[in-house]
């Protein structure tokens, strides 16, 4: 019984995280009208970072505060630098870029 408690928990909290990156996909898409495909990959690359923090001696919530801050400026000098000015073009542009954010 503690081994099916302990599953059902571990369940819940991965499919937590996945609720968690689908809504993050479908506000950016309201917002912009396009796809985000790097979005895995900059939650990835967070929550290492916050893994990281945490093994260096950092307190959980202070990871998390530093990670937050963190993603908020790269996913903005992303946008800045590699989104924006794309200005007005076609949709396959933006596709393009993300996905090229995916593989890198």
């Amino acid at each position: 019984m503690d081994l099916f408690v302990a599953r059902v928990f571990d369940g819940l909290g991965n499919g937590v995280i996945y609720a968690f990156l689908a809504l993050a996909l479908v506000c950016v898409y309201r917002a912009s009208k396009h796809l985000n495909f790097a979005q895995g990959e900059m939650a990835m690359f967070c929550a290492f970072l916050a893994y990281s923090l945490t093994r260096i001696g950092i307190p959980v919530i202070g990871a998390i505060a530093i990670t937050a801050v963190f993603g908020f400026l790269a996913g903005a000098a992303l946008e800045r630098t590699l989104i924006r000015p794309l200005g007005g073009t076609d949709h396959y542009s933006y596709l393009l870029v993300t996905i090229g954010l995916f593989l890198h």
